[in-house]
C-alpha cells in the first residue's frame, strides 16, 4: 500500500477513536445528568411526604455505583480497542522491532500501555493478583509505578481494581499516533 494511502488511513482510524471518546464522554455526562434528574425528583419526593422514603439512600449509592461501572466499563473497551488497532498496525513492522523501539522513552510508555491492557484483558482489571511468572511481575511494578507518579491517569481502588480516567484514554490518542508515524516512517523506508 502507497505511503499516501496508509497515512489517510490511519488519520481517519484515529478520527474514529477521537469520536469514539467524544461518544464515550457524552454518554458519561448523560448519565450524571439522569442520576441528577433522579437525586432532584426523590428530594421533591421527600420534602413533600416530610420524611425520607425508605432506601432512598441506598438507591442513590446503587445509581452512583451503576454509573461508575458504566464509566470503567466504557474507558476500559476503549483501551482494548485502540490497543487492538496499535498491535495490528505492528504488525507491519514485526522483522524490525529493534529498529521500532530504538527510542527506551517510547518503548517504556507502550510496555507501560501494553501492561495496562493486559490486566484489563487478562485479569478482569485487577492489578493485585500475584503473579509467579517473572516477567508479568515486572509489567505489573512498571504500571503501579507509573500510576504512582500518574495519578491523574490511572488509580487503584481498594480491591486492587484500576481505574481508568479521561486524561489517561487521551493519551492513548497521542501514543497511537506516535505509533503510527513511526510504523509509517520505517514502512516507507523499506
Amino acid at each position: 500500500m502507497s505511503y499516501f494511502i496508509e497515512e489517510f488511513l490511519i488519520k481517519k482510524n484515529i478520527n474514529y477513536f477521537k469520536n469514539y471518546l467524544d461518544f464515550i464522554e457524552s454518554s458519561i455526562k448523560e448519565s450524571e445528568k439522569q442520576i441528577k434528574q433522579e437525586e432532584e425528583t426523590i428530594n421533591k419526593l421527600v420534602a413533600e411526604k416530610g420524611e425520607a422514603i425508605d432506601d432512598t439512600e441506598d438507591y442513590l449509592v446503587c445509581l452512583g455505583e451503576d454509573h461508575e461501572q458504566l464509566k470503567r466499563t466504557m474507558y476500559q473497551s476503549f483501551v482494548i480497542s485502540i490497543f487492538a488497532f496499535i498491535e495490528a498496525k505492528i504488525i507491519n513492522v514485526q522483522k524490525r522491532p529493534n529498529e521500532f523501539f530504538a527510542n527506551t522513552e517510547f518503548q517504556n510508555e507502550f510496555d507501560v500501555a501494553k501492561g495496562i491492557r493486559n490486566i484489563l484483558l487478562h485479569e478482569e482489571g485487577k492489578i493485585s493478583r500475584k503473579e509467579r511468572d517473572q516477567k508479568k511481575k515486572e509489567e505489573k511494578e512498571k504500571v503501579r509505578d507509573f500510576i504512582e507518579r500518574h495519578p491523574d491517569f490511572l488509580e487503584i481502588d481498594e480491591f486492587g481494581g484500576v481505574i481508568i480516567k479521561f486524561e489517561y484514554v487521551k493519551s492513548l490518542i497521542i501514543l497511537t499516533q506516535d505509533v503510527c508515524d513511526k510504523i509509517l516512517k520505517l514502512t516507507c523506508e523499506t
